[in-house]
């Protein structure tokens, strides 16, 4: 694995294994290893853009996916198996009309809430513990 916090870890590794003409090359494939793998990633890659809930920076377009200039809108990701995690950031305009979409190269998802969804959200849950104060 290369880029070890970077937001850029990779899948696969080879290398020779001393005194032999062999290589040896190793390779993950599994739903939960590509999920770990997109959550790793997205913390560090969100990390500059978690601003855009206060316009700084603003989501205009991202590279998503390998593709450059995705249209993208401010909103929190999700993992259902996962309920710590939550990253707030770019993320893909047509994911957040669709309040979700499929981790690259896996069949897992993720939950998006974009915007005033994602406002609501939050005001909803402060009102709901105010009421269960009083």
């Amino acid at each position: 694995m290369a880029g070890a916090g970077t937001g850029v870890f990779t899948d696969g590794s080879s290398s020779n294994p001393n005194n032999s003409l062999n290589t040896f090359t190793t390779t993950c494939t599994s739903d939960a290893y590509t999920e770990w793998l997109w959550k790793t990633n997205n913390i560090v890659d969100q990390a500059t853009a978690a601003g855009c809930a206060t316009v700084e920076p603003e989501c205009n377009t991202i590279t998503w996916n390998g593709s450059a200039g995705v249209a993208a809108f401010c909103g929190t990701a999700k993992l259902e198996n996962d309920s710590g995690y939550a990253v707030l950031g770019c993320y893909p305009t047509a994911d957040c009309e669709l309040m979700g979409g499929l981790i690259p190269g896996s069949g897992a998802k993720y939950t998006l809430a974009c915007g005033a969804t994602s406002l609501f959200t939050s005001v909803f849950a402060a009102s709901v513990a105010i009421t269960a104060f009083m």
